[in-house]
């Protein structure tokens, strides 16, 4: 696990993302359940997942969710991953992740706001997929 993880952080170790998912579902599977969580809190589940947090790679961030959504769970299970999480700095690592989320969804907004200036005509605002259908239209009428 931690050698798939490391992956996500350093592409050169060779696994491919659609294997560090199935590895990732397989321990989803596995926080599900008491039995699990007692064998990951064993096998020192939170040191291995908080370097994903870190990862900014647009491709992995279904792998960064699922880590999220992995230790979430795996916190509910157990008091002392919380104080685990925490004292390995994952509280300031998901705080930092956040953030950059956060960033990303604003600059989104900015610049699909920034596409829809530039293409209004000064009325209301023509929209790409209006300008599709205008052109495949455009190209039809001169056709005929």
């Amino acid at each position: 696990m931690q050698e798939a993880i490391g992956f996500i952080t350093d592409s050169t170790l060779g696994y491919a993302i659609p294997f560090v998912e199935v590895l990732i579902s397989l321990v989803m599977v596995l926080v599900c359940s008491s039995t699990g969580c007692a064998a990951l809190r064993e096998a020192g589940l939170i040191p291995t997942l908080l370097p994903v947090f870190k990862d900014m790679d647009p491709e992995h961030t279904r792998l960064v969710s699922a880590a999220m959504q992995i230790l979430e769970a795996f916190m509910d299970y157990s008091n002392s991953a919380g104080t685990w999480f925490r004292d390995l700095g994952g509280l300031n690592d998901t705080v930092a992740r956040l953030k950059l989320e956060e960033a990303y969804a604003e600059e989104g907004s900015q610049l699909r706001r920034a596409e829809v200036q530039v293409i209004s005509k000064g009325k209301d605002p023509v929209l790409e997929e209006d300008m599709h259908c205008s052109s495949h239209q455009l190209g039809a009428n001169q056709e005929a």
